[in-house]
């Protein structure tokens, strides 16, 4: 499913996206929890938003984050329900962070049941701080995207399999084991207004969400 939100007019002056990968981590979680200490979030900045792209091993769904010990939002995610087979889940979430270079990263599940989870975490900064379009889809379908001049995309993919995460329409930033499973995470920047779809071949059983930020 694709949803789309239109740029307002006073957009067309807007200093432009810029994402910028920062790190990764990986770790079990506990009693439906998975917290990632002082993970790296990149330079402070006033217009700092902290992207953060979450998949799980193919037993829980992701059902919130947060960063600094404050609540992300949830900009957009793919899942198959619980107990279903495969299980498998990505999203994505932000959080305005400007202040700090690290900040503890609290991944929860939907579910206690022993997983691991894995994160990408990315800064976006310029724009308005506006989400235009997201994606997401379960299986191998791609996201079709529209992004205005200026923008910036990130997607994230869980693959329910040990094949490599192969990206197109947008630049990889991480590929690495989830426990059994695959993540990877993929972004792009346009500095010009472009339509394109951002897929991944690997697997048959994987979960991709996609946003577009500008």
């Amino acid at each position: 499913m694709v949803m789309q939100f239109f740029p307002p007019p006073y957009a067309l002056g807007k200093a432009p996206v810029s994402v910028s990968f920062v790190s990764t981590a990986v770790g079990a979680a506990s009693g439906g929890q998975r917290t990632f200490a002082a993970q790296d979030i990149g330079p402070a900045s006033l217009d700092r938003w902290v992207v953060v792209g979450v998949t799980t091993e193919s037993n829980a769904n992701i059902s919130g984050v947060s960063i600094g010990g404050m609540a992300a939002e949830l900009v957009v995610s793919a899942g198959r329900a619980t107990g279903s087979s495969p299980n498998i889940s990505s999203a994505i979430y932000r959080l305005k962070v400007t202040s700090g270079a690290s900040a503890d990263i609290v991944v929860t599940m939907s579910s206690t049941a022993s997983t691991n989870v894995g994160i990408t975490v990315y800064s976006v900064t310029g724009g308005l701080g506006l989400i235009h379009q997201t994606g997401g889809s379960i299986g191998t379908a791609a996201i079709p995207l529209t992004a205005p001049e200026k923008s910036g995309t990130i997607a994230v993919a869980q693959n329910n399999g040990t094949a490599a995460i192969n990206w197109t329409g947008a630049t990889s930033a991480s590929f690495f084991a989830v426990g059994g499973d695959r993540h990877s995470s993929a972004f792009r920047n346009d500095t010009s207004a472009a339509s394109f779809s951002v897929s991944n071949t690997g697997g048959t059983n994987m979960s991709h969400s996609a946003a577009v930020f500008y």
